[in-house]
């Protein structure tokens, strides 16, 4: 709008004619902007009707007269009270109240005692409302006569959906478990590891085998167990061998889980109702931009914390199981000693893989160290050549005059 009414610099208002070359969107939003500028200015104030002349009129005729009608009114306020009409009128209104009241306490004293009731229940009895809360109850009472329009509804199921996925029936318990064994048949004992995964419905989120020389070998599984098969594959696990470690443990996220679906639940209220006011398109274009900028930012933060709800969904539903299996080793006693000519074959290859290290060692010396030593040659060569052509010219003097 501001580029519509030449209000830009001209560095400006030329990105923005060479952005309308290209947008069609903002083509059609220039258009009708235009067309609204041209309808205000064609627009001109109509003649007024009779009506309004003659209601104008009548006011004018009724301020000339007042003065008249506050005079007559003083008069008649001048009068004795007894002598107007309404004071009889309220008179014999208030005698026949008083007529009324009178009539009802007798017949309320006539009555017998049974028909009295021997609780009193004012101490309990709230009072009245306030004007606070009447207003409150006006308002509410508005509103539920209102029916909601399409997207006030449908706002409105959403969230009752969303909160009623927040609370769960019960605990919800990420659980943990570890076991450490000993097993005399490692590649047995492996086998059925994996066969007790596959039947439980599980698998392996992480698994690795060690097998060090002189040593026995080890296994390190974590799994992923459906949570109500835990116990019963933990059951099966400990008799793959001998148990050295276990421990069980459980963390409740029943709490942490309903704020988030509250807080994503929120979020997409906000985003829809921001959808609902970018499509309206009012405003300047500047205004559309930040709620674009509002929309990518909230439909980030929903991304996120769905992804966060997944991940918490997952550990509730799969417990995760250590396994550590240990293969039981006994190391051999080799008595015999090696054979001379062995002993000699040893000595000499490493003999000759220690010269080749020396060798190779040398060669990085020189190739690292020579370019340096040798650029220092090449400065230092013609001070030290001159300083030595001295050193003998003065030493041959010093000969010649001995």
């Amino acid at each position: 709008m501001a580029y519509l009414d030449g209000e830009v610099p001209v560095e400006r208002a030329r990105e923005y004619a060479a952005h309308l070359d290209q947008c069609r969107e903002c083509q059609a939003l220039a258009a009708d902007l235009k067309s609204l500028y041209r309808q205000m200015n064609a627009w001109q104030v109509g003649a007024a009707p009779e009506s309004l002349d003659l209601a104008v009129k009548s006011a004018i005729e009724a301020e000339r007269h007042l003065p008249e009608r506050k005079e007559a009114a003083a008069l008649n306020l001048a009068r004795p009270s007894w002598r107007r009409p309404w004071v009889w009128a309220v008179a014999g209104v208030g005698a026949v109240l008083v007529l009324v009241g009178l009539g009802t306490r007798t017949a309320y004293l006539r009555k017998p005692p049974a028909a009295e009731s021997s609780i009193n229940l004012s101490p309990f009895v709230p009072a009245g409302p306030s004007v606070n809360q009447g207003r409150a109850v006006g308002e509410f009472e508005s509103r539920a006569a209102r029916a909601p329009t399409p997207q006030e509804a449908l706002r409105l199921q959403q969230t009752e959906n969303a909160m009623a996925g927040t609370v769960p029936s019960g605990p919800m318990i990420a659980r943990r478990a570890s076991v450490s064994l000993v097993t005399k048949e490692f590649d047995l004992s492996r086998a059925q590891l994996d066969a007790i995964r596959h039947r439980r419905g599980g698998y392996a989120a992480g698994l690795q085998v060690e097998a060090p020389a002189g040593a026995g070998r080890t296994l390190t599984a974590s799994l992923r167990i459906p949570a109500d098969q835990l116990d019963s594959s933990l059951a099966e696990v400990k008799k793959l061998g001998r148990v050295e470690h276990e421990s069980q443990n459980g963390e409740e996220v029943t709490e942490q889980y309903v704020d988030l679906n509250a807080r994503l639940s929120n979020s997409r209220n906000t985003e829809q109702r921001l959808v609902e006011v970018l499509n309206q398109r009012t405003g300047k274009m500047a205004d559309i931009l930040a709620v674009e900028n509002e929309i990518a930012r909230v439909r980030g933060e929903i991304e996120q914390m769905e992804a966060e709800q997944k991940s918490l969904e997952h550990r509730i539903a799969y417990a995760e199981l250590q396994v550590e299996l240990k293969e039981e080793y006994k190391a051999a006693l080799n008595v015999a000693p090696p054979s001379g000519a062995a002993q000699l074959r040893n000595s000499l290859v490493e003999g000759l893989g220690t010269a080749a290290d020396s060798l190779l060692g040398f060669a990085r010396l020189v190739f690292s160290c020579g370019p340096t030593l040798l650029l220092w040659a090449l400065i230092l060569f013609w001070p030290a050549r001159i300083l030595w052509r001295r050193w003998r010219a003065a030493h041959r003097s010093t000969k010649a005059s001995a």
